[in-house]
């Protein structure tokens, strides 16, 4: 007589996960994701044109992001089962027969194992020259993977970005691309470099830093008295009105001889408010030619919810 063996039955959500039942938003790259309440961006890779998110929850990693910019189309079976291949490879899951739809260009495909089910995902933004592959890393809901997958959106070079990790949230104009994140105890920091029209060179640069337990940084001193502390010796400042905060057009000797002899100096500009409720302080530090960027804060806060990874969209 021959061993037979059960295999556990898909387990699917009653009904269908919906965007109420995925508040929190991350925005990195072009690419916009909705994820489960708790969940917090664990590791970032890559840059613009491709790399990966990795994300978790309860320190523990739940799900893989990648994504990847071609002109070309791409075949989404043969990326899915490409996918497939490494889950199969990684954790002994099979593939199983059969694609859930999941929005537009789209689709989920579920991997059986004797124990657990793991499931991969993959969508094209054709507009965006964007191809997005999710895969879990730890058995979980497929219908909540099929809703993220759904739930997602991206936008081309040209098009205006949106920024949200780690607290951090703003929208910046075309051809802004992010060069590194730094997320550590009390201190979101993270650098834009602008290269118009894609070019190789960058002529703007942009750091934005938040930071927690306002009251106890500025230990009572005004908001511009504070930042005006982290100016260079060699700097002058001159405040401007902002709404809502403090804005500081600086200026010093130029660290180039050539542009020393030409009586030229070295600008930069400070944006910098506070979120009262939240007790944070950002600082928005600008440097570059043509037209500064304008104060990225958003209200009634540039920050949402002040999750640790993201913002609610409520």
């Amino acid at each position: 007589m021959g061993i037979v063996t059960t295999w556990p039955k898909p387990r699917f959500l009653a009904q269908p996960m919906t965007d109420t039942a995925l508040p929190l938003i991350v925005a990195w790259q072009g690419l916009t994701l909705r994820l489960p309440q708790g969940w917090e961006v664990a590791g970032t890779y890559g840059n613009w044109k491709s790399g990966h998110l990795l994300l978790a929850r309860d320190r523990a990693p739940v799900l893989r992001v990648s994504w990847e910019r071609r002109r070309e189309p791409i075949d989404l079976d043969r990326t899915l089962a490409k996918a497939a291949k490494r889950v199969q490879r990684e954790t002994g899951c099979q593939a199983l027969p059969g694609q859930e739809s999941a929005g537009p260009d789209g689709a989920v495909l579920r991997c059986q194992g004797r124990s657990s089910e793991i499931a991969v995902g993959a969508r094209r933004f054709a507009e965006a020259g964007l191809t997005v592959v999710w895969r879990q890393l730890a058995p979980s809901s497929v219908a909540g993977l099929t809703a993220m997958v759904r739930a997602s959106d991206a936008v081309g070079e040209d098009a205006p970005a949106a920024w949200c990790m780690h607290g951090l949230a703003c929208t910046l104009p075309p051809w802004w691309r992010n060069e590194g994140v730094q997320a550590l105890a009390g201190l979101t920091r993270a650098v834009w470099f602008r290269y118009p029209q894609g070019r190789r060179g960058a002529d703007q640069v942009l750091v934005l830093r938040r930071l927690a337990c306002a009251s106890r940084v500025l230990a009572g001193r005004p908001l511009e008295a504070w930042l005006r502390t982290t100016l260079h010796a060699n700097e002058t400042a001159t405040a401007e009105p902002s709404p809502g905060g403090v804005r500081l057009a600086c200026t010093r000797p130029a660290a180039n001889w050539w542009r020393r002899w030409r009586g030229r100096a070295d600008g930069r500009q400070f944006h910098a408010w506070i979120d009262d409720a939240e007790d944070r302080v950002t600082v928005q530090e600008w440097v570059g030619g043509g037209e500064p960027l304008a104060c990225l804060r958003q209200e009634p806060s540039s920050q949402g919810s002040g999750l640790f990874n993201g913002r609610s969209s409520a």
